[in-house]
């Protein structure tokens, strides 16, 4: 059943914030813990129509009735997709609170060992560089460390095929980069005749189908991700798939107002 499918999907890239009812597969559970609120959503007559519910010690009612008119609204504008509407709920959620500045982003946790020295370097925030005397902004995650791999997403925004050509050339010869097991590569644009997608895994094979499920579930547009992965020596198995989209995510998020959705 596809929306078992997408229920899944959205368990595995939002692991703390949603969660299925047990008394029923077809009722999720959308939470916020700056929020202190829940909202469940009841999807058996799902996408024509959904029930919302509210559990909340700190919102008003006022703005919980707000929210589930927002969240219906979004059915009568023909936003069909399960994941954008768990989106918008969890930001109505998050946005009734006040927002700290500076507030470092919640990535996907998945060791605790060190990573090595030469990656030590790579920090999670911004930074600028020059293709073709234009100057860039790259977004690139934290060297996420899993049985001596190690993996580091960057992505820049784009708005041809041209550059994402351009970006991907300069990431595969960058000192940063060049000696890395794989840059798997995936790009979705904006163009006169659509959206033009696809990827490159670079030898690893059956990665670039699952990004570009990832990006397209998100509704990702104009941006090109690289997951360059640097092998280890130890075998992850098909595990290093989740690893892989989770920390492609986690760009994603990092990118914050910057990240174009359609």
């Amino acid at each position: 059943m596809q929306l078992n499918e997408e229920v899944e999907y959205l368990q595995s890239i939002y692991p703390d914030v949603v969660s299925v009812c047990a008394d029923s597969e077809l009722q999720l559970i959308i939470v916020s813990d700056s929020a202190r609120s829940r909202i469940t959503l009841d999807l058996n007559q799902y996408p024509d129509s959904f029930e919302c519910s509210f559990v909340s010690s700190v919102l008003q009612f006022d703005i919980q009735e707000e929210i589930k008119a927002q969240l219906e609204g979004s059915l009568s504008q023909h936003v069909t997709t399960l994941i954008q509407l768990i989106q918008s709920a969890h930001d109505q959620l998050s946005s009734e609170q006040p927002v700290v500045e500076h507030t470092p982003v919640k990535q996907t946790k998945l060791f605790k060992q060190p990573v090595p020295v030469r990656y030590a370097r790579c920090s999670p925030e911004p930074f600028f560089s020059t293709i073709r005397n234009k100057e860039i902004k790259i977004i690139r995650t934290e060297p996420l460390l899993i049985s001596k791999s190690v993996f580091i997403t960057v992505s820049v925004q784009v708005n041809s095929l041209e550059e994402v050509n351009e970006f991907i050339s300069f990431i595969n010869e960058s000192k940063e980069f060049h000696d890395s097991t794989h840059n798997m590569a995936v790009w979705r644009v904006k163009c006169q005749n659509g959206i033009e997608e696809g990827y490159d895994e670079d030898g690893e094979k059956s990665a670039g189908s699952r990004m570009m499920f990832l990006m397209n579930k998100m509704g990702v547009v104009n941006r090109v991700a690289i997951c360059a992965r640097f092998w280890g020596g130890v075998l992850l198995g098909p595990g290093r798939f989740k690893i892989i989209n989770e920390n492609v995510k986690d760009n994603f998020i990092l990118c914050g107002k910057e990240l174009e959705i359609q």
